[in-house]
């Protein structure tokens, strides 16, 4: 037993020798490794120092020369603007404007004021606008000229750029533009209600002039169709009889169409009900009528223009189409008509 514990000791420390002998040695593959980590660990320091460090720094110069230059071409552009350029910094004063801006104000006296007391309408953050890039468009009268004006933030400068446009010669033809559509209005409107009374008058007569004078010519003619007096055909003068309340009946729906009684005296919804059921029986295309919202009349102007663009609408229809049925509405919701 004492022999064997001798042995394993013994084998022990032959062991021990023999890994101390290598770690002497410059051939253990263990010195290998260290100096390989160590040569990438030397190499990636070299090429970051000397390279990669180098080429950033490059970049980062050639990235602000660019900005520099491009601000240079910027302040020269701005100042050889026809149109005002206000610079202002995060704090919103004004750091820099252009010879134009004097049209808005003097450019020497604004040079450190706030933006809010030159331009009171540009209600933004200038620092939010700035810092995000952000921009804002407005239109403004200033020093009787129309503007548009942009307000565009640069983060890389710390800057924001007010640009204005005068865009006066569009606003004046645009006023123009709608001054002459009222105008062409209005005197739409004007010879509407012109034809519109001349109508009225054109019916006035036919019903009280020339109406009664084919009444009262009828009624003569049909006590002398009675008459046992007048020798003369009977058949003859009840042909003319005839002829005449077949005139008088014509005339009588011309001048309905001219100015509707019913419009006159009951409004524009019976009027349209009665237009409706009129065409439906001369025509024999069913005809219906919604209407809601009319609880009191309508100027009459507006009633008249209601049932001449129904009147066309539905004359319209009877000429160009096939419809066997047609359908009026019309709807007040008290803001507008449908």
């Amino acid at each position: 037993m004492i022999f064997i514990l001798i042995i394993q000791q013994t084998d022990l420390q032959k062991e021990a020798k023999s890994l101390l002998d290598s770690l002497k040695s410059f051939n253990n593959p263990i010195y290998y490794s260290i100096l390989l980590v160590l040569a990438v660990f030397v190499a990636v320091f070299v090429f970051y120092k000397n390279i990669y460090l180098p080429l950033q720094h490059k970049h980062s110069l050639e990235k602000e020369n660019l900005e520099l230059k491009n601000t240079r071409l910027m302040a020269l552009f701005a100042e050889l603007d026809p149109d005002p350029v206000i610079r202002v910094n995060v704090e919103g004063k004004i750091i820099q404007s252009n010879e134009s801006a004097k049209i808005i104000n003097d450019s020497k006296k604004i040079i450190g004021t706030k933006l809010k007391r030159i331009l009171p309408f540009i209600k933004i953050n200038v620092k939010d606008y700035i810092v995000n890039d952000k921009s804002a468009v407005y239109t403004e009268e200033l020093n009787k000229k129309f503007y548009s004006i942009l307000f565009r933030g640069n983060s890389f400068l710390k800057i924001g750029q007010i640009y204005f446009r005068d865009i006066t010669p569009r606003v004046i033809a645009e006023e123009k533009l709608i001054s002459s559509q009222k105008q062409l209005k209005n005197l739409s409107n004007h010879l509407q209600n012109i034809l519109e009374e001349e109508r009225q008058r054109f019916a006035r007569e036919l019903h009280d002039g020339i109406g009664q004078n084919l009444s009262f010519t009828r009624l003569n003619l049909k006590k002398l169709a009675s008459s046992r007096h007048i020798k003369t055909n009977g058949k003859h003068l009840n042909k003319i009889v005839e002829s005449l309340d077949s005139t008088i009946a014509e005339l009588k729906e011309i001048s309905h169409r001219l100015k509707p009684k019913i419009l006159d005296e009951m409004g524009i919804e019976p009027a349209l009900i009665s237009l409706v059921n009129n065409i439906s029986k001369e025509i024999g295309i069913n005809g219906s009528v919604n209407i809601a919202g009319f609880e009191k009349r309508l100027n009459p102007k507006l009633e008249t223009c209601l049932y001449r663009i129904s009147q066309e609408s539905l004359n319209n229809i009877i000429k160009h189409s096939d419809a066997t049925e047609f359908n009026v509405q019309l709807i007040n919701n008290k803001k507008s008509l449908e």
